[in-house]
């Protein structure tokens, strides 16, 4: 969740989710820092094993604010839909798909069929996912049949480098009427450091004019170069300006604060005048606090330096600060929802059960830290 929320990421596939349901601990998670979910389990009637699948995409509804359709598919591949609507107000349909198991002739004709009606019915939209498909091999006949399936809709897979670890293109991005800055398609290997369980990169991907233009809340901030001053100048500047205080010493109290102050920010506006800058603003989690944020800011810079070095010991070091980072975020999710259910407990049962119910749901160790509070 970390690397969605540092990267300000709108809208994210996800494949091979495990999940059963959408209460569990990981949907309680997402919902922490901000995200919402639509996601579609493993089909128990699939002929596949109902361990394992899943589908989901992930959103921020402060850039991009997704719907859950429903489409017909067949038992061939697993998918979730959903829509939103782009800065023009038209529709996009955006679809996550995963194609588990043996590759048949089943699965082309049904996929087929589901191209065909979301072709018909909308005349914008996106599909990611993971097809198991060895599309680098433009001999195998798979990857023919594959290809002529989008041709014929007009339609072509963007992705054209390897995206899993062992070498193969397994996993696409395809777009109708420009949806995605085709330009902007990248393979985030350094990034998939931190998911070593998983065997696939991260795809990223820039979207042409969506809501998340639209919705994304701007602010102008104010501040000071502190660190580009020379001190000593500073410091000489300073004291000469504050002799004149001298000739005040039978002046008021107020009189005297006033002059020190007014001094004091004429010598800083000259060695380090306020800048304005625009910034993208974004709600932070209500248990986020100074000292996260300072760790979360530690843990940035190990990780560029590390971007940049690529040396053992940076990138150990960032490990480092990672796991850290996760343990903390931990505790103060911890504290923060024990404290609100002992703030409601006593003034609105319905208050109570429902951050209990959250309790619950991020995890049942978090319970014991209620004792600890007075």
């Amino acid at each position: 969740m970390d690397f969605l929320s540092d990267q300000t990421i709108s809208l994210l596939f996800v494949t091979e989710t495990w999940m059963m349901s959408m209460k569990n601990d990981i949907t309680a998670t997402i919902k922490t820092y901000g995200y919402n979910m639509i996601h579609q389990p493993r089909s128990l009637t699939s002929s596949e094993k109902s361990r394992g699948g899943g589908v989901g995409i992930l959103f921020n509804p402060q850039l991009i604010n997704i719907t859950q359709v429903f489409v017909k598919t067949g038992d061939s591949f697993e998918a979730v839909m959903g829509k939103f609507r782009d800065s023009a107000g038209e529709t996009v349909l955006c679809a996550c798909i995963y194609r588990p198991g043996t590759l048949t002739d089943v699965f082309f004709k049904e996929f087929d069929d589901f191209v065909g009606s979301i072709f018909v019915k909308y005349r914008k939209f996106l599909i990611c996912g993971d097809f198991n498909i060895h599309l680098d091999n433009k001999r195998s006949r798979n990857t023919v049949k594959f290809n002529e399936l989008f041709s014929s809709y007009g339609l072509h897979q963007l992705v054209k480098v390897p995206t899993h670890k062992h070498g193969h293109l397994l996993d696409v991005v395809i777009s109708s009427h420009k949806i995605i800055c085709q330009d902007s398609i990248t393979l985030d290997t350094i990034d998939a450091a931190m998911f070593p369980d998983c065997d696939h990169f991260p795809v990223k991907f820039n979207l042409h004019g969506t809501s998340a233009d639209a919705l994304n809340e701007k602010k102008i901030i104010t501040f000071r170069n502190i660190k580009s001053m020379d001190q000593s100048c500073f410091l000489n500047d300073l004291t000469e300006e504050l002799s004149s205080l001298q000739d005040e010493q039978d002046s008021s109290f107020e009189r005297l604060v006033s002059l020190y102050n007014y001094h004091c920010n004429s010598v800083l506006d000259d060695h380090a005048p306020l800048l304005k800058k625009q910034i993208k603003e974004r709600k932070s989690a209500p248990w986020f606090d100074g000292e996260y944020k300072a760790l979360r800011a530690n843990r940035r810079k190990a990780e560029k330096k590390w971007r940049k070095s690529s040396s053992v010991e940076d990138e150990e070091n960032f490990k480092s600060l990672r796991d850290q980072c996760t343990a903390l975020a931990l505790k103060k999710k911890r504290s923060f929802f024990a404290t609100q259910f002992w703030k409601h407990s006593f003034s609105s049962l319905q208050k109570a059960f429902s951050v209990l119910l959250i309790l619950f749901l991020i995890g049942i160790s978090l319970l014991f830290s209620l004792h600890q509070i007075p």
